[in-house]
């Protein structure tokens, strides 16, 4: 068979595979309207909580990801067989498309050059199916997630502060402007370098896409754990402030809250039956299990994007170089420039929230060191206070990726300075071919 009378017969395909998707889809929709709370569905979110998340939950969706069930205007966990099966048919879709018009033209052609630039394209393939994978079956974790963040706004008093949830969309909002925006110059290097613009091409940057958006979910809901634990220390702080200067408090009871002065007073006044510092211990103790989840469920997805961009920037690096000596041409010099700093970019983004949310856990020990320190304080509450500072010791909220590195400041310096040594490398070898 002609290949060109081939290619005509695969996009039919493709076509059709699309339209039954969409009406697969449309089913899918109008079956999730028809049920109730109680069918199938055993909690519903906190809607302010998840509209913290819901421009990455809508992204997700078009890749098949969905983490939750909507019902009108409420969410709902876990999601049904149909919604997974909605999401499989998006994945297998894309493979299709990518091992026919990614791999198979690429071979097809026979090019030395093609076939090395395929090789980042696998990682990202095997990355976009690990994680597909990962989040079909990962639904007990997704609600232990999702749940937990509405069981530590509970305990923090936060739950009806419409302030704080709409900052927080905000600061989703320009993330996926972040991320969008570093896609566009992406693509707009690609237009600019490729002399042909080829339906492999789109995929696999369609799959790239999808690999960074988790990245910046991840990002995300540690950003949301660092808000938490802000709150958390405020509230110390307020009480330690006051304590130090020895100020004449006054108090006023409004609902379950006491404010001080106009600013809210979470443990109240010094007392022998006071026990909020117990209740803070308590919730950081949640949000040190809401942390060990949260590594569970994408400690998969940062390994492999830690290979598929170490793998990526040496492999452009190599390509860059073989093309710039028989091309002789500075677009390829420029594109590796630009794409290796895009995901220096995104790493040092996500190390930066890693090891920001440290340095609030160790501001979290000094103020609860404060109040162990202080005589004056009723013995009770101090015991409460080292009580705390055993839950800190315990939980020490560190992403480590299989016990092998930990995500932190210091691993940026260590990756920077590894590609850095295997660019000298490449240089080397590429100068005596």
């Amino acid at each position: 068979m002609p290949y060109h009378v081939y290619r005509c017969h695969i996009t039919s395909v493709t076509v059709l595979g699309i339209v039954l998707i969409i009406v697969v889809s449309e089913s899918v929709v109008q079956s999730s309207m028809d049920l109730t709370p109680s069918e199938n569905i055993n909690w519903k979110l906190n809607y302010a909580s998840i509209s913290s998340i819901r421009p990455l939950l809508l992204l997700e969706k078009c890749y098949g990801i969905i983490r939750v069930h909507v019902i009108g205007s409420s969410y709902y966990i876990p999601v049904d067989w149909k919604m997974k099966l909605f999401g499989f048919l998006i994945y297998l879709l894309i493979a299709v498309i990518y091992l026919i018009f990614g791999i198979g033209f690429t071979v097809k052609t026979g090019n030395f050059l093609e076939a090395v630039e395929l090789l980042p394209s696998i990682l990202i393939f095997f990355q976009y199916s690990i994680t597909i994978i990962m989040q079909s079956f990962s639904d007990e974790d997704t609600k232990r997630i999702l749940l937990s963040f509405d069981k530590i706004d509970e305990m923090l008093r936060i739950t009806m502060n419409e302030e704080f949830y709409k900052k927080s969309r905000s600061q989703t909002n320009k993330l996926l402007i972040l991320l969008c925006g570093s896609f566009l110059v992406i693509i707009i290097f690609n237009i600019f370098n490729e002399v042909e613009i080829r339906i492999g091409h789109v995929v696999i940057l369609f799959m790239y896409f999808q690999c960074n958006l988790e990245i910046f979910t991840f990002i995300k809901l540690t950003d949301m754990l660092q808000e938490r634990l802000f709150i958390i220390n405020n509230y110390l702080t307020k009480f330690t402030q006051y304590q130090q200067f020895n100020k004449i408090l006054t108090f006023h009871v409004c609902v379950d809250s006491v404010y001080v002065d106009g600013c809210v007073n979470y443990i109240g006044p010094v007392s022998p039956s006071n026990r909020k510092l117990c209740d803070l211990s308590a919730t950081y103790n949640k949000i040190g299990e809401l942390c060990q989840i949260l590594i569970k469920n994408f400690c998969c997805l940062i390994f492999t994007s830690f290979i598929s961009i170490f793998s990526f920037i040496i492999i452009t690096f190599w390509t860059s170089l073989y093309s710039f000596k028989a091309d002789k041409d500075l677009r390829y010099l420029l594109k590796v420039i630009v794409l290796s700093t895009l995901e220096v970019f995104i790493v040092s983004m996500m190390c930066l929230k890693c090891e920001k949310i440290l340095k609030i856990r160790n501001c979290t020990k000094i103020l609860v060191n404060k109040i162990i320190m202080n005589y004056d304080l009723p013995k009770s509450m101090r015991i409460q206070a080292k009580t705390f500072m055993e839950v800190i010791e315990v939980s020490p909220l560190r992403v480590s990726i299989y016990d092998m590195f930990t995500i932190d400041l210091q691993i940026i310096f260590k990756f920077i300075s590894l590609c850095a040594t295997y660019l000298i490398v490449v240089i080397q070898v590429n100068h005596f071919i």
